[in-house]
């Protein structure tokens, strides 16, 4: 795991570390990033899976828009002022997910993120809104929320 990533969802108490499936961040361009994972064979099922579960690829894309939007805030390049503590209030509010490529546990795979619109919005309360798009093993769109304070 690199440095980012541990400060991102580590150090910031978002996960555990042995939990966490993110290895590493790299910036690829303005608000463009890639998200790498290493997954662990599925535990949760009677019988051994021969592949990563939905759930897993589920877990890794909330973790890669952790690791972005974390990004986003170390760099002071967003536009609603969050801290790294403040992530933990992280809210996935919509989601559109195709699921593209069947992987193997332990086998390395990347997600590939664009940053699209950051907004404030009031849902009985006040939250800045993000969307992106992301592509790799899944593919598709979402919009986080984050609480403003």
């Amino acid at each position: 795991m690199d440095k980012l990533v541990r400060k991102i969802l580590i150090d910031s108490q978002v996960y555990k570390e042995d939990e966490v499936l993110t290895t590493s961040i790299e910036e690829l361009g303005e608000q463009s990033y890639k998200v790498t994972f290493l997954f662990p064979e599925y535990q949760r099922s009677k019988n051994p899976l021969d592949h990563i579960s939905a759930v897993q690829m589920q877990a890794a894309l909330i973790e890669g828009l952790c690791c972005v939007v974390g990004c986003l805030v170390k760099k002071g390049t967003s536009n609603f002022p969050i801290d790294l503590e403040s992530i933990t209030n992280f809210l996935l509010y919509k989601e559109s997910i195709t699921f593209r490529k069947m992987l193997k546990p332990n086998e390395v795979s990347q997600l590939y993120f664009q940053v699209g619109n950051i907004c404030k919005i009031k849902l009985r309360r006040n939250f800045y809104s993000i969307s992106f798009t992301f592509k790799g093993f899944i593919s598709g769109s979402c919009e986080a929320l984050l609480e403003a304070f």
